[in-house]
């Protein structure tokens, strides 16, 4: 029985295979058996020349051959659909690969697209914070400049001798606006004189003037209140100073505010 695993034209040496003419074949029987006979060749091995005189009996029928033939040329054609199959196979790995990098290159890029984005967005966030706060500053300014320049305007029409009706404290002498403080109260909770006033402020130096202003009507949300404010003059501007940054906290007014020239800064200023 003939073992489909083994090649006749192989162990005849035979390279061509089934397109071998019959005159090779029977040469190279001839040939071979010559060298690997037991009798001729005593080192032979005796299964090997069995082995070759089966692979010449196969090839020397001709239906045999022929069906031999038939295997190899089926299996040959397999072969190459498998091996056509494997280079399809890896040309598909191939390309799933490219195509893999460049979706992880386009989600990188999307993802890097995406935090700059981001960032703008926070930058402009910011921007936006950042002008409403000028904003706000800058009418805040204005607000305390207005007054200023109001509270300003009162006390000299009302610090000279002639203004002074209905006033007490008033001197003809008009003072430096670092040393005026302007303090404000809820007349509502408490009642300042100007009696009460200097004494206060008598603490921290001599109160040369106290200059008491009319109420005035402030609405909010929930209910109209009446305020009541004076102008306060000490002696000098360190004086004034040091009063309205003590003041400023652990009494019953509602503002505690140094004055100063229009348009200037100063640490002791307070926003209204």
């Amino acid at each position: 029985m003939w073992c489909e695993d083994k090649n006749p034209y192989e162990i005849l040496g035979l390279p061509r295979g089934p397109d071998t003419p019959e005159q090779e074949i029977r040469k190279a029987y001839r040939t071979l058996a010559l060298r690997q006979h037991p009798d001729k060749n005593p080192e032979a091995d005796p299964a090997a020349f069995l082995l070759l005189n089966k692979a010449y009996e196969l090839l020397s029928d001709k239906d045999a051959r022929l069906a031999f033939d038939d295997l190899l040329r089926a299996k040959a054609q397999r072969e190459e659909r498998l091996s056509h199959h494997s280079e399809k196979r890896r040309r598909m790995m191939e390309e799933l690969e490219v195509k893999e990098r460049q979706a992880a290159e386009e989600r990188t890029e999307e993802e890097r697209a995406r935090e700059r984005l981001k960032v703008e967005l926070q930058r402009l966030r910011k921007k936006m914070e950042d002008e409403q706060i000028a904003k706000q500053q800058q009418r805040q300014q204005q607000q305390v400049q207005q007054q200023q320049q109001q509270d300003t305007k009162e006390w000299r029409s009302t610090g000279e001798p002639a203004g002074g009706r209905g006033r007490r404290g008033c001197h003809s002498h008009v003072p430096e606006l670092s040393q005026i403080v302007k303090v404000t109260w809820n007349r509502g909770k408490q009642d300042e004189t100007e009696q009460t006033l200097r004494e206060l402020f008598s603490a921290f130096g001599p109160v040369t003037a106290v200059v008491m202003r009319e109420a005035l009507a402030t609405k909010s949300k929930k209910k109209r209140k009446q305020t009541n404010s004076a102008l306060v003059v000490l002696a000098n501007s360190e004086l004034a100073a040091k009063a309205a940054d003590a003041l400023k906290e652990g009494t019953d007014l509602e503002s505690v505010i140094l004055m100063q020239k229009v348009g200037t800064r100063h640490p002791h200023d307070v926003l209204l």
